[in-house]
């Protein structure tokens, strides 16, 4: 077996192992699940968002102190 295969050899078996884990969950844990992971990529847009205008804020503030 080469390096690669070893690799991907895990990869599949943590692919299934945790697919199994989840087919495992009830219905109210996999919406639980769901919805956390729903929060972090809105609260993840949102700072990416407020990050960007922050940043064009301040780049504005820098060139009005250096004229």
């Amino acid at each position: 077996m080469l390096k690669d295969d070893i690799g991907s050899v895990g990869i599949r078996t943590g692919f299934t192992l945790s697919i199994s884990a989840v087919g495992s969950w009830s219905m109210d844990e996999l919406i639980q699940l769901v919805t956390l992971l729903y929060l972090v990529l809105q609260i993840g847009l949102l700072a990416l968002k407020y990050w960007r205008v922050l940043r064009k804020r301040g780049n504005k503030e820098e060139k009005a102190n250096d004229e």
